[in-house]
Protein backbone atom coordinates (compact mmCIF):
# COMPACT_ATOMS: atom_id res chain seq x y z
CA UNK A 1 0.00 0.00 0.00
CA UNK A 2 1.55 3.47 -1.28
CA UNK A 3 0.57 6.71 0.92
CA UNK A 4 1.71 10.09 -0.54
CA UNK A 5 3.41 12.64 1.06
CA UNK A 6 0.71 14.86 0.96
CA UNK A 7 -1.77 11.84 2.55
CA UNK A 8 0.96 10.91 5.15
CA UNK A 9 0.50 14.67 6.49
CA UNK A 10 -2.87 15.23 6.34
CA UNK A 11 -3.29 11.84 8.36
CA UNK A 12 -1.12 12.60 11.10
CA UNK A 13 -2.41 16.24 11.05
CA UNK A 14 -5.68 14.82 11.56
CA UNK A 15 -4.15 12.31 14.75
CA UNK A 16 -2.41 15.03 16.27
CA UNK A 17 -5.93 17.00 16.46
CA UNK A 18 -7.50 14.08 17.86
CA UNK A 19 -4.88 13.44 20.45
CA UNK A 20 -4.49 17.19 21.30
CA UNK A 21 -8.36 17.10 21.60
CA UNK A 22 -9.04 14.14 24.07
CA UNK A 23 -5.84 15.45 25.93
CA UNK A 24 -6.74 18.93 26.93
CA UNK A 25 -10.13 17.29 27.48
CA UNK A 26 -8.49 15.16 30.39
CA UNK A 27 -6.82 18.29 32.12
CA UNK A 28 -8.80 19.68 34.62
CA UNK A 29 -9.20 23.61 34.55
CA UNK A 30 -8.50 25.02 37.68
CA UNK A 31 -10.54 27.86 39.20
CA UNK A 32 -9.94 29.62 42.40
CA UNK A 33 -13.29 31.44 43.64
CA UNK A 34 -13.56 33.67 46.82
CA UNK A 35 -16.88 33.51 48.77
CA UNK A 36 -17.86 30.24 46.60
CA UNK A 37 -19.54 28.55 49.41
CA UNK A 38 -22.63 31.09 49.20
CA UNK A 39 -24.80 33.70 47.48
CA UNK A 40 -23.39 34.61 43.60
CA UNK A 41 -20.30 32.55 44.10
CA UNK A 42 -22.43 29.04 44.91
CA UNK A 43 -24.16 29.97 42.16
CA UNK A 44 -21.22 30.56 39.73
CA UNK A 45 -19.56 26.74 41.22
CA UNK A 46 -22.73 25.17 39.82
CA UNK A 47 -22.22 26.53 36.49
CA UNK A 48 -18.30 25.70 36.53
CA UNK A 49 -19.03 21.90 37.93
CA UNK A 50 -22.15 21.65 35.05
CA UNK A 51 -19.64 21.89 32.48
CA UNK A 52 -17.47 19.23 33.77
CA UNK A 53 -13.84 19.17 33.78
CA UNK A 54 -12.90 21.85 36.40
CA UNK A 55 -11.38 22.11 39.70
CA UNK A 56 -12.48 24.73 42.20
CA UNK A 57 -10.50 25.69 44.78
CA UNK A 58 -12.72 27.77 47.43
CA UNK A 59 -11.38 30.20 49.70
CA UNK A 60 -13.35 31.31 52.31
CA UNK A 61 -13.29 31.15 56.28
CA UNK A 62 -13.99 27.64 56.98
CA UNK A 63 -15.00 28.26 60.35
CA UNK A 64 -18.20 29.97 58.54
CA UNK A 65 -21.86 30.04 58.87
CA UNK A 66 -22.37 29.57 55.38
CA UNK A 67 -19.52 26.59 55.26
CA UNK A 68 -22.48 23.82 54.01
CA UNK A 69 -21.89 25.30 50.91
CA UNK A 70 -19.12 24.03 50.33
CA UNK A 71 -19.76 20.29 51.11
CA UNK A 72 -22.80 20.52 48.63
CA UNK A 73 -20.57 21.94 45.83
CA UNK A 74 -18.50 18.44 46.71
CA UNK A 75 -21.43 16.54 46.08
CA UNK A 76 -22.28 17.72 43.06
CA UNK A 77 -18.52 17.64 41.92
CA UNK A 78 -18.65 14.10 42.65
CA UNK A 79 -21.77 13.60 40.01
CA UNK A 80 -20.12 15.68 37.71
CA UNK A 81 -17.30 14.56 35.04
CA UNK A 82 -13.67 15.35 36.16
CA UNK A 83 -15.10 17.64 38.82
CA UNK A 84 -13.20 18.59 42.36
CA UNK A 85 -13.63 21.03 44.74
CA UNK A 86 -10.81 22.06 47.29
CA UNK A 87 -11.55 24.21 50.43
CA UNK A 88 -8.49 26.51 51.66
CA UNK A 89 -8.79 28.67 54.86
CA UNK A 90 -8.96 32.26 53.89
CA UNK A 91 -9.95 35.57 55.90
CA UNK A 92 -9.93 37.44 53.33
CA UNK A 93 -10.10 40.63 56.04
CA UNK A 94 -6.34 39.58 57.16
CA UNK A 95 -3.50 40.04 54.48
CA UNK A 96 -1.49 37.37 56.51
CA UNK A 97 -4.36 34.72 55.96
CA UNK A 98 -4.22 36.00 52.54
CA UNK A 99 -0.91 35.11 52.14
CA UNK A 100 -1.05 32.53 54.01
CA UNK A 101 -3.77 30.71 51.57
CA UNK A 102 -2.21 31.72 48.19
CA UNK A 103 0.89 29.92 49.49
CA UNK A 104 -1.15 26.77 49.83
CA UNK A 105 -2.60 27.24 46.50
CA UNK A 106 0.55 27.95 44.43
CA UNK A 107 1.68 24.68 46.43
CA UNK A 108 -1.21 22.76 44.70
CA UNK A 109 -1.14 24.49 41.58
CA UNK A 110 2.05 26.35 40.50
CA UNK A 111 1.67 27.18 36.72
CA UNK A 112 -2.42 26.19 36.19
CA UNK A 113 -4.89 28.57 37.15
CA UNK A 114 -7.18 29.48 34.74
CA UNK A 115 -9.17 31.99 36.51
CA UNK A 116 -9.39 33.89 39.72
CA UNK A 117 -13.08 34.93 40.46
CA UNK A 118 -12.84 37.79 43.24
CA UNK A 119 -16.44 36.99 44.30
CA UNK A 120 -16.58 37.73 48.32
CA UNK A 121 -17.70 40.77 49.12
CA UNK A 122 -18.62 42.54 52.39
CA UNK A 123 -20.99 45.16 53.50
CA UNK A 124 -22.08 46.88 56.34
CA UNK A 125 -23.16 50.44 57.97
CA UNK A 126 -20.66 49.83 60.91
CA UNK A 127 -17.47 50.92 60.64
CA UNK A 128 -15.73 47.52 61.73
CA UNK A 129 -11.77 47.34 61.30
CA UNK A 130 -9.67 44.84 60.74
CA UNK A 131 -6.34 43.38 62.87
CA UNK A 132 -4.35 46.02 60.85
CA UNK A 133 -6.80 48.38 61.71
CA UNK A 134 -8.17 49.01 58.77
CA UNK A 135 -11.68 49.26 57.59
CA UNK A 136 -12.80 45.73 56.97
CA UNK A 137 -14.98 46.66 54.27
CA UNK A 138 -12.36 47.94 52.15
CA UNK A 139 -10.04 45.60 52.97
CA UNK A 140 -12.59 42.10 51.78
CA UNK A 141 -13.60 44.43 48.69
CA UNK A 142 -10.85 46.20 47.60
CA UNK A 143 -7.26 44.89 48.91
CA UNK A 144 -7.83 41.08 49.08
CA UNK A 145 -8.93 40.90 45.22
CA UNK A 146 -5.41 42.87 44.32
CA UNK A 147 -3.50 40.92 46.88
CA UNK A 148 -5.15 37.41 45.67
CA UNK A 149 -4.15 38.31 41.82
CA UNK A 150 -0.83 39.74 43.27
CA UNK A 151 0.23 36.25 44.76
CA UNK A 152 -1.36 34.05 42.40
CA UNK A 153 0.24 35.94 39.43
CA UNK A 154 2.77 33.51 38.62
CA UNK A 155 -0.03 30.36 38.15
CA UNK A 156 -2.27 32.91 36.42
CA UNK A 157 -0.08 33.46 33.25
CA UNK A 158 -2.12 33.42 30.59
CA UNK A 159 -5.27 32.74 33.15
CA UNK A 160 -7.57 35.28 33.65
CA UNK A 161 -9.21 37.57 36.93
CA UNK A 162 -12.96 38.18 37.30
CA UNK A 163 -14.17 40.09 39.69
CA UNK A 164 -17.87 40.14 40.98
CA UNK A 165 -19.85 42.79 42.54
CA UNK A 166 -23.38 42.49 43.55
CA UNK A 167 -24.30 45.90 43.31
CA UNK A 168 -26.27 46.40 47.01
CA UNK A 169 -22.99 49.27 47.51
CA UNK A 170 -25.28 51.68 46.18
CA UNK A 171 -27.90 50.92 48.38
CA UNK A 172 -26.31 51.76 51.41
CA UNK A 173 -25.59 55.14 51.01
CA UNK A 174 -22.63 57.24 51.86
CA UNK A 175 -21.48 54.96 54.35
CA UNK A 176 -20.59 52.17 51.96
CA UNK A 177 -17.20 50.77 50.27
CA UNK A 178 -15.89 53.68 48.07
CA UNK A 179 -18.28 55.44 48.57
CA UNK A 180 -17.08 56.63 51.98
CA UNK A 181 -14.10 58.65 50.63
CA UNK A 182 -15.08 61.56 51.57
CA UNK A 183 -13.65 63.67 54.71
CA UNK A 184 -17.71 64.40 56.33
Amino acid sequence: LHIGKRRKLRIHLIMSIAVNAISTAEVQKVHVVTGGHTGIGFELCKMLLKDGNVCLVLLFRLDSPNAAGAEELKTLAASSVNCSIETVNCDLSDSASIAEAAKDVLAKHPANITCLFNNAGYITRVDEKTKSGSSKMWHINTVAPYLLAHLLRAALKGGSVVNTSSGSIYGQGKKAGALNLSRD
